[in-house]
């Protein structure tokens, strides 16, 4: 398949991630929201304003954002340099682009990130976490355990 449906792939996944995110930001953070203890002690819906970055370390704003930038700018040239990667690794990059980008602009909007899922009552994530989490593995088991195989799953299939 072309390199235009390599980017389709890329879009569709990440406007699909940052628009969930926000979306599950606004539902949760809505007035009328109240907080719930799903399971004791290890999953609980909450609102947490984090100003700094995982874990709620303190971190600048504009550093976080700058760090940021960097890390979606590379994403898009790792894209443009190599449209015939793994489908497990491009989806793995749009992952994170996607929720990237929606904590990025949680803290240009708010100056925090909304999280509303705390686990063991230690540390709050929100979707875009989770998203950002699941594509860094994606992209690591497709760069490291299937980056030899003889027979990849791309999204570029003209060679």
């Amino acid at each position: 398949m072309s390199s235009k449906r390599s980017i389709a792939v890329f879009l569709f996944v990440s406007v699909s991630v940052f628009f969930t995110d926000q979306l599950t930001k606004w539902i949760f953070f809505r007035p009328a929201f109240e907080e719930k203890l799903i399971i004791a002690n290890v999953l609980e819906f909450i609102l947490h304003k984090n100003s700094g970055i995982s874990f709620n370390i303190p971190i600048p704003r504009f550093l976080t954002i700058i760090t940021t930038l960097v890390v979606l700018i590379g994403i898009l040239y790792l894209i443009r340099i190599n449209r015939a990667m793994q489908l497990r690794t491009m989806i793995g990059l749009a992952l994170v682009f996607g929720g990237a980008l929606g904590n990025m602009l949680d803290r240009i909007v708010f100056d925090y990130v909304r999280d509303w899922l705390l686990f063991f009552g230690r540390s709050a994530i929100n979707l875009a976490d989770f998203c950002i989490l699941l594509g860094m593995l994606f992209y690591f088991i497709g760069e490291t355990l299937f980056r030899n195989n003889k027979e990849p799953q791309t999204l570029d299939r003209s060679g």
